[in-house]
């Protein structure tokens, strides 16, 4: 299983691929919806916020129709003209059933039979503490999780 398949569908690609300096980061802010209700995690904790989108995606692509309110949040913490544009990514690459998409443009996941999951959140802290999506973290680290996340990618590169 690839699990860098969504990595350009990201609304953060170009800023993982950056220097990410001041200005990068000026040019990722510029894509937040202030009012969406994950814009602080995606203004203040990027790195988190990826590994929730990539984590999701691999979800919804496995069918798990629970995660559906993940992306739809996520995807609402940009501005519009942003969100069209992952849609847009996703369809164009065929990389979810058109259904899930039109469910998360739609803001549909009322269906979506959604119940607390502990294993799926435990593989989601174990995803923000290792990395797997290999986000390079180029800026200053702030938090514990991404010191580990880039410890984690810098021994899986340099393989071991």
């Amino acid at each position: 299983m690839n699990k860098q398949i969504f990595k350009s569908t990201s609304p953060q690609y170009e800023f993982w691929n950056s220097n990410q300096d001041i200005e990068a980061e000026e040019k990722r802010i510029l894509k937040l919806n202030p009012n969406g209700i994950a814009a602080d995690l995606f203004k203040h904790e990027p790195y988190k916020w990826e590994i929730l989108y990539q984590s999701i995606l691999l979800e919804l692509r496995d069918g798990k129709l629970t995660a559906i309110k993940g992306l739809s949040i996520l995807l609402n913490s940009l501005k519009i003209d942003e969100k069209n544009k992952i849609i847009n990514k996703l369809k164009e690459k065929n990389l979810l059933p058109l259904e899930i998409i039109e469910m998360v443009s739609n803001n549909d996941f009322n269906n979506s039979n959604e119940r607390i999951n502990l294993c799926r959140y435990m593989k989601i802290l174990i995803a923000i503490f290792t990395n797997p999506y290999g986000i390079q973290i180029k800026a200053k680290r702030k938090r514990i999780y991404e010191h580990s996340g880039f410890l984690f990618n810098k021994l899986r590169k340099e393989n071991i």
